[in-house]
């Protein structure tokens, strides 16, 4: 199989927007989980750091989440990746089904530590809107303009802005437009499978490199919000 037939498949698989529905309303319902835990983390650090400022505390809080996450991802594409890095026995076929749950799951744990940084900074924000946030933090890079609009406002307006545009549209109609670009921005990750015994360290790198661009991008915009 080439690989423009590895693009068709997974984009097959990707370009529908239920996947990605369903891990916006299954986070959502554990919003409540997120804060208990994150109100116990937060008392953990000043607990543990008694001479850290009130500020640098949240700081900590979303060292610890990001580091989590992007062993845990790390780790998960490096298992997803193992089948195609075997030559011969790695077949084409599971290494597009493989990545396909891998994409998946890095985009769960990247919308999880957006919703888990909110609560790091005691946002308030209804579902819905953090639905859409976590939306415009991911597709930030599938922005055409992002240079310009960038350029004349600050990213927490741009961020905002973006999200309104998603709850005006609504999340649903979103969803169903940001898929397959999401799918399309990693369809590379398809490549990296075929490429016998290297495929493991460069799909960990990836993962680990969109969650820590992921969690930049949330400390960013809630460490700025008030509430």
């Amino acid at each position: 199989m080439k690989r423009h037939d590895v693009d068709v498949h997974l984009t097959h698989s990707l370009n529908g927007g239920d996947w990605l529905l369903t891990i916006l309303n299954q986070t959502g319902m554990c919003l409540s989980a997120f804060r208990e835990e994150i109100d116990f983390l937060v008392w953990e650090s000043e607990f543990d750091n008694q001479n850290m400022s009130t500020d640098d505390v949240p700081n900590d809080v979303c060292d610890k989440l990001i580091k989590w996450c992007s062993i845990k991802v790390g780790t998960f594409g490096s298992v997803t990746a193992a089948p195609a890095s075997i030559p011969v026995i790695g077949a084409i076929g599971t290494s597009v089904l493989s990545t396909t749950v891998d994409v998946a799951f890095l985009i769960r744990t990247q919308i999880e530590l957006c919703y888990a940084i909110s609560c790091v900074y005691d946002s308030s924000m209804s579902e819905n809107k953090l639905k859409a946030l976590s939306l415009a933090l991911l597709g930030y890079d599938d922005n055409e303009d992002l240079a310009i609009d960038i350029a004349a406002s600050s990213f927490k307006t741009f961020i905002n802005e973006l999200s309104s545009k998603y709850l005006r549209k609504g999340i649903e109609k979103t969803v169903a437009e940001l898929a397959p670009k999401l799918a399309a921005r990693l369809m590379s990750r398809a490549a990296s499978r075929l490429i016998p015994l290297i495929s493991i360290p460069i799909n960990a790198s990836l993962n680990v490199s969109a969650i820590r661009t992921t969690g930049k991008r949330a400390r960013s915009y809630f460490s700025q919000c008030t509430y």
